[in-house]
C-alpha cells in the first residue's frame, strides 16, 4: 500500500508541476487507486494478531532444587 500511496502522490505532484494535465493523472491513477482498494480489503480480513504466550513462571529456587536432586540422583 505504501508503493501504491507513493505513485500516486507522485502523479499529484506532477499535475502541480505542470507535467501532468488533471485528465491524465486520472487515468494514471485510476488503476493505482483500484489496486490500493484492493489492498485494504485483503489487510482488513486477515486474522487477528494471536497474542504473545505468557512468561513461564518458573520458581528460581525449586528448579535449581530440582537440577541439583536430578544431578545427584543421576546413574553413574
Amino acid at each position: 500500500m505504501a508503493e501504491l500511496d507513493g505513485k500516486i502522490r507522485r502523479t499529484v505532484h506532477h499535475v502541480v508541476k505542470g507535467l501532468l494535465d488533471e485528465a491524465d493523472a486520472k487515468v494514471l491513477n485510476a488503476p493505482l487507486l483500484a489496486q490500493r482498494e484492493q489492498a485494504r480489503l485483503r489487510l482488513a480480513t486477515l486474522p487477528s494478531v494471536a497474542p504473545p504466550p505468557a512468561a513461564d513462571t518458573i520458581d528460581p529456587d525449586a528448579f535449581r532444587t530440582a537440577v541439583l536432586q536430578a544431578w545427584h540422583d543421576r546413574p553413574l
